[in-house]
């Protein structure tokens, strides 16, 4: 469509598709998505269509493995659109992207933020959880003990699948701390 009817009314429309479709159908083309997006970045410039295509380019990077991208991403969409309704979204895939960068300070101050911004988004409970991790994995004594209540305030909550997880999570960095009868 897109090659026979260059500027049609819809070809933008397509092009976002085809981005969206590189991305999540196999086989998974990155550079069909980032250059859908190079393309459309100027040309939709309202919030709604930077949002769906910041989506699009941090699941690309997501599947590169290049957090480095996904983060500058997500942050130029929150520099850009700060109170657009989908921010929260938007800050969870930045902060997973320090994560998994090894920037644990940043993801936590990052995903922390979410709940108290956002408690009743769906990102909220996942959010913490990524926190606590990040405190985890932050690697100094007191941030392992701000995880503990992190992980026992979700453990507390009773959520689904996240309770066991942090759980085991606590149990992990008690034991880490040799205190072994708290982790029992």
């Amino acid at each position: 469509f897109i090659v026979n009817n260059v500027g049609h009314p819809r070809e933008n429309e397509a092009r976002l598709a085809l981005a969206a479709a590189s991305v999540m159908i196999s086989p998974i083309d990155i550079d069909m998505a980032r250059a859908q997006i190079e393309i459309l970045a100027p040309r939709l410039t309202d919030a709604s269509n930077q949002y769906k295509m910041t989506k699009i380019l941090i699941r690309a990077e997501e599947l590169a493995q290049n957090w480095e991208a996904a983060a500058e991403a997500a942050e130029k969409f929150i520099a850009n659109f700060s109170d657009d309704p989908n921010i929260a979204y938007i800050q969870l895939k930045l902060g997973e992207a320090y994560f998994h960068n090894e920037e644990y300070n940043k993801a936590r101050r990052i995903l922390q933020d979410i709940p108290v911004k956002f408690p009743d988004s769906l990102y909220a409970q996942h959010a913490s959880f990524q926190a606590a991790m990040s405190a985890r994995l932050g690697g100094t004594p007191q941030s392992r003990e701000e995880c503990i209540a992190m992980f026992q305030e979700i453990v507390d909550s009773n959520h689904s699948h996240l309770a066991q997880k942090s759980r085991i999570q606590l149990g992990r960095v008690l034991i880490d701390l040799r205190r072994y009868q708290e982790a029992e």
